[in-house]
């Protein structure tokens, strides 16, 4: 026959290792509990003082046989009244609608940025490093009022003959035209790679979409016949070598 809780309790070996107070506590929990357990009603002030009486055998128990120290005990506290149950539910549902309120405002603020770079269509923001000269600002605004629209974008007649040379033109032109801020055009020897960029210089110039291009060389005899080019289908636009002295003169120029 399988020993109940009470004849646990009264064992004597059980009852030698145990102090009368554990006993005591234990056996408490143990009637109120079968009284609970068939159907008799327990007052509030019972159930919180079986509470305490459980608290302080979990803390026995740690003690004695979890090697715990009496620093780890924390303090007991009753569980809170009914009103002060109420008022906690309210302050924690007024903590909950703030939050919810700005999770709301945040996901509004991501979907205003979302939309942003979707009308944006380009590159990512780069970083600011400085402010705007004046004669930064002025191009700024020569290009946003005075640009000629995508389909005007067109080099001057006879630079470029070639199918293919109009058409690399023409898909740099709308990777531009789209907000990006690099494009890449790989052609094989021969196949006219100055003249297009040429054409393509002049095409921007013409609609207006810059005023000044840089066109890099890594040797002399390809900056010379590059200029040569230049010279050639722009005659008109002023052109100047820039080397690693260029600085230096200017410099020297301005304080003169």
């Amino acid at each position: 026959m399988r020993p109940t809780l009470n004849d646990l309790l009264v064992n004597p070996a059980f009852q030698s290792i145990t102090p009368r107070v554990v006993l005591a506590k234990l056996h408490a929990l143990r009637k109120e509990g079968n009284r609970a357990a068939h159907g008799e009603a327990i007052d509030a002030p019972t159930a919180l003082w079986l509470l305490k009486e459980a608290f302080d055998l979990g803390c026995w128990l740690h003690l004695t046989y979890g090697n715990g120290s009496k620093a780890d005990l924390p303090a007991y506290a009753e569980p809170p009244t009914e009103a002060e149950t109420v008022a906690s539910s309210t302050q924690q549902r007024a903590i909950l609608e703030k939050l919810a309120a700005q999770e709301a405002q945040m996901q509004k603020l991501l979907d205003e940025l979302e939309a942003a770079r979707s009308k944006a269509a380009g590159e990512p923001p780069r970083k600011v490093y400085g402010f705007h000269s004046k004669d930064s600002l002025k191009y700024l605004r020569f290009q946003l009022t005075q640009r000629e629209p995508r389909a005007k974008v067109a080099p001057a007649p006879g630079i470029i003959d070639r199918l293919y040379q109009h058409e690399a033109v023409k898909k740099v032109v709308e990777r531009f035209a789209e907000k990006k801020r690099k494009a890449l055009l790989v052609q094989a020897t021969g196949t006219g790679k100055t003249r297009v960029a040429v054409a393509l210089c002049s095409a921007l110039i013409r609609a207006r979409w810059a005023r000044r291009i840089l066109f890099l060389c890594d040797r002399r005899e390809l900056r010379k016949q590059a200029r040569n080019v230049f010279k050639e289908f722009m005659p008109g636009d002023p052109h100047a070598i820039i080397t690693s002295g260029t600085a230096h003169e200017r410099d020297g120029q301005q304080r003169r």
